[in-house]
This record gives structure tokens, sequence and C-alpha cells, in this order.
């Protein structure tokens, strides 16, 4: 099959990673501050992040059904929040992302994307997202403590399929 100038087709398969980063920004947890990488300071000092938080999307463990196109990811999620210049981190505001999670999940609450078609980047075939559920609830990461950066962690289970493009 041949492209015109400037069409994009689908051509990439969709992926956990992709799948979840896109979930959580259609279910506008924090917005769009949500990757795989946390992004760093402006010339300024100042992080585009720093007044709502972000979710980095960590490590992921996936199961897939050889049988079925139905596949199941756990994914690690870092909830960061950061206030320059405090005394101490902000484990309230980062604990206040991880429940914004959780809350998420509970029944009825994002229908209209569970089961429907999840818009991934361009290149991406969609997705369809049957299930998100917590596999492992919010807790302090104690590892990094730097920069006034406070990181609750949370696992994010979710149960999606790709879709053909259409």
């Amino acid at each position: 099959m041949s492209r015109k100038v400037g069409e994009l087709m689908a051509d990439l398969l969709p992926n956990a990673e992709t799948v979840v980063v896109s979930y959580l920004k259609a279910i506008n947890v924090i917005g769009n501050n949500v990757a795989t990488d946390l992004p760093g300071p402006d010339g300024s000092g100042n992080y585009a992040w720093q007044d709502t938080g972000f979710i980095r999307v960590g490590s992921i463990f996936e199961d897939i059904n050889y049988y079925t196109t139905r596949r199941e990811a756990v994914a690690t999620l870092e909830c960061i929040a950061f206030t320059p210049n405090a005394s101490k981190p902000p484990y309230p505001k980062a604990n206040l992302i991880a429940e914004k999670v959780v809350n998420s999940t509970l029944p009825n609450q994002h229908f209209n994307v569970l089961k429907g078609k999840l818009e991934l980047p361009s290149r991406y075939y969609p997705a369809s997202v049957l299930e998100a559920t917590i596999a492992v609830g919010p807790r302090r990461d104690f590892r990094l403590v730097q920069d006034n950066r406070a990181i609750y962690m949370v696992d994010l289970r979710i149960i999606w399929v790709a879709l053909p493009n259409s």
C-alpha cells in the first residue's frame, strides 16, 4: 500500500507503556503531566509540573494471552510532588495524587474511557481498556529524597486489547 505525502497511518502496535500513559491522560487524573520520564527544570530552575505534580510510569509487568488479544499489565506509578525551598518533602501532596489514581478505578468513574477506543499517539493502532484496578495501594517511597521531592507509589492493573486500525 502506498502512502500519500503527509499521510500518517498506524504502523506501530500498542504496548503496555503507551496504553498506561494514554489511559492516565484520558481519565485526567493529573492532566497531561504523565510520562515515562520526569521532565527536568527549565532554564530558571522551575519545573512545569511543580504546582500540580507528576505521574511517572515506571516498571511494567505484563501477562500476554497468546490465544486472544487480551493483555494484562501491572504498572508501578510514581506520584511525584515537588515544593521548592520547603523545609521537608510534600508527602501529603504526593499521597493525594496517588489517591486520585485509586479513586479513578472505582466503579463507574470512567466508563467513557473503559471499553471505548483509547486514542494513542500517532502511528499507533488504537487500544481499548477493558478494566483498570489497583493491584497495590499507595505507599511512600523512601529511596530517593532530593530537591524537596516526595514520591508515593501505586500499582495500577490494567486489562487492554489492541484494536484494528480504523
